[in-house]
C-alpha cells in the first residue's frame, strides 16, 4: 500500500527517551526464551483465527499498520506496538482465539473475557459488567495492561495505549477529524470517553511520545486498504520476541498516564 503520506518519524535512541519508557537492568532482559517463545505462539493463534475488521482479517489490519510503522523508519517496539494496537480486542473474548462473527467476539460473554478473568478490567477502571462492544471499544488500555503483564517493552505499552488517546485528541483538535471517521469509531468514540478536554489535551502534548502516538493513529487509519502482499506475522515475530524484557507479572496501573477511567489527568514522572 502506498505510504508517503503517512507520518515519517525521527528515531530517538533509548538513552534519550524519559526514564519510564525504558526497562529498568533488573527487568530488561530477564525474559526467559521459553517466555518468548510462549507469547509469540499466543499471538500466532490469536491472530490467525480469521476475525474480521470491516473488509480485513483483523492480522490483515495489524501486518498493514506494522508494515506502515516499518517503511517510516521507526525503532522495534514502535513496529510492534503498531502490530499489536488491538491486542485488546482479542482479551474482550472468553474465547481469543475463537473467530469474531462481527457481533459479539465469544458468543457466551456469561463465562467472563479474558481481561476480566486477568483482572485487567479492575486495574483499568472498565466495569466488570462491561459488555463485548465496550470492552474491545477499551481496547487501548485492556492491551496495554496485557502487554505489560507480559513482560513487554513498556515502550510498547505506552504506544498501544495511547493511539486511542491520538484519536480523542485528534477529534478535539481537528474538527474535521471527526467527520471523516466511519460510523464504528463514532461509536467506539462515545465508549472511550468523546473528544478530550481543553486540561487532557493539554497533558497529552506533554507525553514525550505524543507524536509518535498520532502518528500509530494515521497507520491505524491507513491500515484498512484492501488486500496487500505483505510480510505476513512471522516477519515480525524475532522484533516480538526482542521487545519481551521481562517475566510474566500481575496487572498494572499505566506505567505512563495517570487516569481516572477514559479522563487523562497527567503523566508518571520520570
Amino acid at each position: 500500500p502506498e505510504a508517503t503520506m503517512l507520518p515519517r518519524l525521527t528515531v530517538l535512541s533509548r538513552a534519550a527517551l524519559p526514564a519510564q519508557l525504558r526497562a529498568s537492568p533488573c527487568r530488561r532482559w530477564f525474559a526467559s526464551e521459553a517466555h518468548r517463545a510462549e507469547i509469540a505462539s499466543t499471538l500466532q493463534r490469536y491472530y490467525n483465527d480469521g476475525s474480521s475488521y470491516g473488509t480485513l482479517t483483523q492480522l490483515g489490519h495489524a501486518l498493514q499498520c506494522a508494515w506502515h510503522a516499518q517503511d517510516s523508519g521507526a525503532d522495534k517496539q514502535t513496529v510492534v506496538a503498531a502490530l499489536l494496537h488491538d491486542i485488546g480486542w482479542k482479551l474482550a473474548r472468553a474465547v481469543p482465539d475463537q473467530m469474531d462473527d462481527g457481533v459479539e467476539p465469544d458468543g457466551d460473554m456469561d463465562e467472563g473475557s479474558v481481561a476480566e478473568k486477568l483482572g485487567i478490567l479492575a486495574v483499568c477502571k472498565v466495569d466488570s459488567g462491561a459488555g463485548a462492544e465496550q470492552q474491545r471499544a477499551q481496547h487501548d488500555v485492556i492491551g496495554a495492561a496485557w502487554l505489560r503483564m507480559q513482560g513487554f517493552d513498556e515502550k510498547v505499552a505506552h504506544l498501544v495505549e495511547g493511539h486511542v488517546l491520538a484519536k480523542r485528541y485528534l477529534v478535539y483538535n481537528e474538527p474535521e477529524y471527526f467527520d471523516n471517521l466511519n460510523d464504528s469509531s463514532r461509536r467506539t468514540l462515545e465508549f472511550q470517553g468523546g473528544p478530550m478536554s481543553p486540561a487532557e489535551a493539554s497533558v497529552f502534548e506533554k507525553d514525550p511520545l505524543f507524536e509518535v502516538c498520532l502518528a500509530m493513529r494515521r497507520w491505524d487509519e491507513g491500515g484498512k486498504l484492501p488486500t496487500y502482499e505483505l510480510p505476513g506475522l512471522d516477519h515480525y515475530l524475532p522484533m516480538v520476541k526482542e521487545c519481551i524484557v521481562g517475566e510474566p507479572t500481575g496487572p498494572t496501573e499505566s506505567r505512563t498516564y495517570i487516569r481516572d477511567g477514559n479522563v487523562l489527568l497527567g503523566l508518571r514522572a520520570e
